[in-house]
């Protein structure tokens, strides 16, 4: 049931993860054969580029396959070395329980690939009036303008929440996504 679908859709956090990453690249311009990027043990060039997976070529020559999401981080940290820390506030609707809102937005945090390694941190709402969330995220320094993080993020919320049951008893705690990997 419902937990068999939390499960799946979590399984699937890393391979959306790396599609968004994969197109937040090329966008920027940065997924092209030939680019340089920095990966954790070397340094290499993109050889061919990929939706989710880039095959990269280090400088021993060796090719090495890498989650696009890898090269999202690593190439920031390498380039621009900048974080970020931004606070997004986020009014959820009132309709589903606060374990929905809380996986919602865990899964949001790790499926953006401009965040850096650090959880975020979220306060739930205060009251059952109050449907303000606060979360407290770091993004690296080849993030788009907050703004547009903002909104992305607030999207991927809804998003999530759009595609559960509105039923309390049917809502599945995920997992904290720090257990995940």
């Amino acid at each position: 049931g419902a937990s068999a679908a939390v499960a799946f859709g979590w399984s699937l956090r890393p391979f959306l993860s790396d599609g968004l990453a994969g197109l937040y690249l090329g966008i920027i311009g940065r997924h092209a054969p030939g680019t340089p990027v920095q990966l954790p043990d070397s340094r290499g060039t993109i050889h061919l580029p990929g939706p989710f997976r880039t095959v990269v070529r280090t400088e021993s020559g060796a090719l090495h396959t890498v989650p696009n999401r890898q090269l999202v981080t690593e190439s920031s940290e390498a380039s621009l070395g900048g974080r970020t820390a931004i606070t997004v506030k986020l009014s959820l609707p009132l309709d589903r329980p606060p374990r929905s809102g809380l996986a919602a937005i865990q899964w949001a945090c790790t499926l953006l690939p401009w965040t850096g390694e650090e959880p975020a941190k979220v306060r739930p709402p205060g009251g059952h009036s109050d449907a303000l969330w606060i979360v407290e995220m770091v993004i690296l320094g080849n993030a788009p303008p907050v703004d547009k993080v903002r909104a992305v993020f607030f999207d991927l919320v809804l998003a999530v929440l759009q595609s559960e049951p509105t039923d309390a008893a049917a809502s599945v705690d995920a997992p904290p996504p720090e257990s995940l990997d």
